[in-house]
């Protein structure tokens, strides 16, 4: 597991291993990124998931999803990955197929991330 950020002392520490779901965002919209994240783990406490939204601005590998216009319209947006293109040999191949999937973690981000959704899109109609 490689990362396109550096440890950085009492902040970041990299995961070696492909492990952890990670919420990408900049520091500016931690007040989304940190409740999506806590929620998430309450959805699914068997997510590891690891917050990367600590960033003043995006550097370029934090701009290559769908979020990307969210961020430079300068609203809350993330990237939630499982960093598979800095550790699967497959990614983005022909052989990258359903069969490796670990399906078994995919369904837990899944339900992580659905369960956290719903439960701010309540809060959120509340208001």
């Amino acid at each position: 597991q490689a990362s396109p950020i550096p440890p950085i002392k009492g902040t970041f520490e990299p995961s070696t291993v492909g492990d952890t779901i990670a919420v990408v965002g900049i520091k500016t919209h931690q007040s989304f990124s940190q409740p999506l994240m806590k929620l998430m783990t309450l959805h699914e406490p068997a997510v590891k998931i690891t917050s990367v939204d600590f960033m003043p601005i995006p550097i370029p590998d934090m701009m290559r999803s769908d979020h990307q216009p969210f961020v430079i319209a300068g609203l809350p947006g993330v990237m939630v990955t499982d960093t598979a293109n800095f550790r699967n040999p497959n990614y983005h191949k022909a052989t990258d197929t359903v069969e490796t999937i670990d399906a078994v973690r995919y369904a837990r981000t899944v339900r992580s991330l659905a369960g956290a959704v719903w439960r701010l899109a309540e809060t959120d109609a509340a208001k």
